[in-house]
């Protein structure tokens, strides 16, 4: 494929099995020496280019891509767009199972309201992420200061990441992609096992 990148670090464990390995030399995060572009979604995205990101319970390696990365594209629909962080999505922070009960008290003293997450419907358990942990769903009260959260939830013992997306504001892109309504009823539809008919190719593309 001309122009196409000859090797890409995926972030979350599912990509490697991505029609992009077809296109390029997928290789290990671990030996990245040089990102030039870094390509992903968001939660939320502020006007300031602040992001939440995390409901797929990878943002601690999504993270180290975006740290590393010289350019950072965020390719969203115009739903993911919010006036103030924390509108729609809580902050997902993923704690080390050993330190669960330790880490919710903190992150209460912070003023959020941590809530386990747990598996789809039809499974049992919390939900794990690609390191072995667990997720904390966390709101926090009206307009907080996003800034000193980000430092405060670094700083617990216990906390190995967090979803709060605030220092690649200068490096950030943020592409918009209108959101197609006939697209969103028939991946409903899907979601109940029901066909949508009629479905242009367009609108089967969109998310």
């Amino acid at each position: 494929m001309k122009n196409f990148p000859s090797k890409a670090y995926p972030a979350p464990w599912p990509a490697p099995c991505s029609p992009a390995r077809k296109a390029c030399r997928l290789i290990p995060t671990d030996q990245a020496d040089r990102i030039d572009l870094y390509v992903d979604g968001a939660d939320e995205v502020s006007p300031e280019k602040g992001l939440i990101k995390g409901r797929g319970a990878a943002m601690v390696g999504e993270k180290l891509l975006a740290e590393a990365c010289a350019k950072f594209l965020v390719i969203v629909d115009e739903g993911k767009l919010v006036a103030k962080l924390g509108a729609k999505f809580p902050v997902p922070v993923e704690v080390m199972p050993a330190a669960l009960r330790l880490v919710q008290p903190g992150i209460a003293a912070l003023g959020g309201k941590p809530v386990l997450r747990l598996a789809a419907s039809g499974k049992d358990g919390p939900v794990v992420s690609d390191n072995g942990n667990l997720i904390l769903d966390v709101t926090f009260g009206v307009d907080p200061d996003w800034n000193a959260l980000d430092a405060s939830l670094n700083c617990l013992p216990g906390v190995v990441g967090h979803g709060l997306f605030l220092r690649y504001a200068k490096k950030s892109t943020v592409l918009v992609r209108p959101f197609r309504r006939r697209a969103a009823s028939c991946l409903e539809a899907r979601g109940r096992e029901t066909p949508c008919k009629n479905s242009s190719p367009a609108s089967s593309k969109a998310s």
